[in-house]
């Protein structure tokens, strides 16, 4: 009992001296063991960084599982993925494109041991101070890491914990074993670069039919370019996004020292359509479908099948495809000329399933334009069954044998609606309307739905009207004058 006293009455003479100690000593106190705790719990984080960091090898760098596509019948349709790469060594990359890449991702990268902490501070704050376009700081070689080894989450703690594991991997694992050399082999192998390419070597032969190694200043600079964002930059399918990025890399190029103006300005004087090998990228007749598999998979799980190993099963039909392709090719019906496009989907009406796609005659590379998917035109008539009549009949209970009136009749803003024969009819059944596209009929029937009624059907069919001020989806509807529909759609 006697100790305990005394433990208390110490304890509280302890208490009773910090109390007596001036504001300042309080202060001071508390602020180092504020920074004792800031030390002990950053040293921490550092030690749960190096303990979870993925072993790195050489071997884990290349993916070399395809995906592949089956048909709805179980058959092979194709296999797409980074199994074909072609890696090359640093001696065969031109000083062209070496300078190209190093201007663009990284141009301190022969000074600095795997961060560049003076843009990593940089990108950091701009980050903090909520610019989006402050980028993140990593230095060529902890993309090699990102790229392959850590988790792309790149926001919140485990982007924090990403990005710091990138910066041990590429400080202790890279830049202490492997030459400056080989981590831009590295670098220049690993990554997709848009038109179904993996590597430096196969984008080059790609997009301008010839090896890495051949390639001019002005082709090196749009390669270069493609490692940022390589399907917004895809020369095929985007060419003005791709020449404004060429250019960006030329003047980046310039600006360390690189190349002169007049070698820069003449280098921008290139179209980058003029430089492409148009033949050198067509795959097979399948690749429209190809895409279409693909995008879709993308759409619905997020990841590329191009950069991820699967197994996809496809509702396609290898007979109904083939009767699109021959249409395409001009096996089947001729086409007046080169230029004019096509947009097909087929679809089995008794599962919903598409069966076959036209994704566009003559293309390009992989991943471009798909008519059949990306091209939202007007649906005209075919958008009356689906804004007009399904809904009536849906939700006024209105029969095929519902009577309307073919007449003069316009809409509730003002302006009447006409025919495509500039006629009208009389008394008919919306069977007729439909079967005749009368617009008048259409108009009318429309207008006798709740508007919440008929976007509660088209959108559960997957439609995409478009919408006024209030929410409210415009009668030109009715007869399908809008833009928002793909054939697919």
């Amino acid at each position: 009992m006697k100790k305990t006293k005394k433990n208390k009455e110490k304890t509280k003479n302890k208490i009773i001296k910090f109390r007596n100690r001036n504001f300042g000593e309080k202060i001071l106190i508390l602020l180092m063991l504020g920074l004792i705790a800031v030390v002990m719990l950053v040293i921490s984080f550092f030690v749960y960084i190096i303990i979870n960091a993925p072993d790195f090898s050489e071997e884990g760098l290349y993916a070399s599982d395809a995906s592949i596509i089956y048909y709805a019948s179980g058959e092979e349709l194709a296999r797409v993925g980074a199994k074909n790469r072609e890696k090359v060594s640093y001696d065969e990359l031109p000083e062209v494109f070496v300078d190209a890449l190093l201007a663009t991702e990284d141009s301190r990268f022969m000074q600095h041991s795997g961060i560049d902490l003076a843009r990593f501070l940089k990108a950091s704050v701009g980050q903090l101070l909520g610019n989006s376009d402050a980028g993140g700081g990593s230095t060529l070689t902890m993309q090699v890491v990102k790229q392959t080894f850590t988790d792309p989450v790149a926001s919140g703690i485990k982007g924090i914990i990403r990005k710091f594991t990138d910066i041990y991997m590429a400080v202790f694992k890279l830049e202490k074993k492997y030459t400056k050399e080989q981590i831009i082999e590295f670098y220049v192998n690993i990554p997709y670069l848009g038109a179904g390419t993996y590597g430096i070597e196969q984008a080059a032969q790609a997009y301008f039919g010839k090896s890495i190694g051949e390639v001019s200043l002005t082709e090196a600079a749009v390669l270069a370019g493609l490692f940022q964002a390589p399907d917004a930059y895809d020369p095929f399918s985007h060419p003005e996004k791709a020449e404004a990025r060429r250019n960006q890399v030329l003047n980046l190029m310039k600006r360390h020292g690189y190349i002169s103006d007049e070698e820069c300005e003449i280098a921008k004087s290139i179209s980058v359509t003029s430089l492409l090998d148009e033949n050198s990228n067509i795959d097979k007749e399948n690749q429209g479908m190809i895409d279409t598999i693909v995008a879709e998979v993308i759409r619905r799980t997020g990841k590329n099948p191009e950069l991820v190993a699967m197994k996809i099963y496809s509702t396609f039909v290898k007979e109904k495809q083939q009767v699109i392709n021959n249409i395409n090719n001009g096996n089947s019906y001729k086409w007046p000329n080169d230029v004019l496009q096509t947009g097909i989907a087929v679809i089995d009406v008794k599962t919903g399933g598409v069966i076959a796609v036209g994704a566009g005659r003559n293309k390009k590379s992989k991943l471009s334009w798909n008519y059949a998917t990306q091209n939202e035109r007007h649906p005209g008539s075919t958008a009356k069954p689906l804004y007009d009549y399904g809904p009536a009949i849906e939700y006024l209970n209105w029969g095929t044998g519902q009577m309307v009136i073919d007449d003069v009749h316009g809409y509730s803003g003002g302006g009447n609606v006409k025919n495509w024969d500039g006629a009208y009819k009389g008394i008919m059944t919306i069977k007729t309307g439909l079967a005749a596209s009368r617009n008048t009929t259409a108009l009318q029937t429309f207008q006798a739905i709740p508007n919440k009624k008929i976007n509660e059907f088209v959108t559960g069919l997957n439609l995409h009207p478009e919408y006024d001020v209030n929410n409210y989806i415009h009668e030109a509807h009715s007869i399908g004058a809008y833009t928002g529909e793909s054939p697919l759609d």
